[in-house]
């Protein structure tokens, strides 16, 4: 049976907490602040996120096995006009100087290098400077989505991303103009370990009330989590959730939520990818 999807198509942030700080434990004397990080490159569609550690000495990873994420904005679309996310993993290592920073982005597990970065910490909790992918290995080799940088040098800002403690409020339209859609509500709340729970309450299936309970890691500005309805509706087929919040956490904000449920009169295709802006 082909599949109805319920996407978000315009939220908008009502309320934030949390501030800029981090609940992570901070070394002596740090020149860059460990925590969430996101680095916006130049390009205006591809941003590097990496929850960052940082030690005594001023060297910089991301956290054990947890990857750095290489996400794209500019892939594919749909007939929404969709917002959609490709995202690839990578390590980010590197090691501050004075106020300087120099690092790369590597191969997971391997000595490869796909990128160079240099860059000029400003307060700890901001970083400006320059991000080359003429590395050994090619970026496109690892992030097998395109539009993606594959090659060249351009500028980035980066910045300390804050907890991810928000409620969004908006409305669930269907991918079927005939089907009306429904006023949601999603809550948001990140714990210790970067860990983030949260739930969509009343989204109805066939009538029938159901919560979409949400819970993962959220890696720099990014939040790919999981998501289970209770009750689990005989309907159900799906739920794929994808957050790309803007670190200063003001105005709309693009989120990605997709529901597969065949309670909805079925169309030519399943809408896996959205826009919300």
């Amino acid at each position: 049976m082909k599949v109805q999807s319920l996407l978000i198509a315009s939220l908008l942030l009502v309320g934030c907490g949390g501030g800029s700080s981090q609940s992570q434990p901070q070394p002596q004397n740090a020149v860059l602040q460990q925590g969430k990080w996101e680095l916006a490159i130049s390009d205006g569609t591809t941003f590097v996120e990496a929850n960052l550690s940082v030690d005594q000495k001023g060297n910089v990873s991301n956290q054990p096995n947890l990857e750095a994420l290489v996400i794209s904005t500019a892939v594919g679309s749909g007939s929404l006009s969709a917002y959609a996310l490709g995202e690839c993993g990578v390590d980010l290592s590197g090691s501050t100087s004075g106020s300087q920073f120099t690092g790369s982005l590597g191969v997971h597990g391997t000595s490869e290098q796909v990128a160079v970065i240099q860059g000029t910490v400003a307060g700890t909790q901001s970083m400006t400077g320059t991000i080359s992918f003429n590395g050994q290995t090619p970026i496109s080799s690892q992030c097998p989505f395109s539009p993606l940088i594959n090659g060249g040098n351009f500028n980035f800002t980066a910045t300390l991303v804050p907890p991810l403690n928000v409620t969004w409020s908006g409305t669930l339209a269907t991918t079927n103009s005939s089907v009306p859609g429904e006023t949601a509500t999603i809550q948001l709340s990140e714990g210790a370990n970067y860990l983030v729970t949260g739930s969509t309450p009343s989204v109805s299936s066939s009538g029938i009330p159901v919560t979409f309970h949400i819970g993962g890691i959220v890696v720099g500005a990014f939040f790919n989590p999981t998501c289970q309805p209770s009750p689990e509706p005989s309907t159900f087929v799906s739920c794929v959730m994808r957050f790309h919040y803007n670190p200063d956490l003001k105005g709309p904000v693009p989120i990605m939520i997709s529901i597969g449920d065949t309670a909805f009169p079925p169309t030519d295709g399943y809408g896996y990818y959205g826009m919300f802006q």
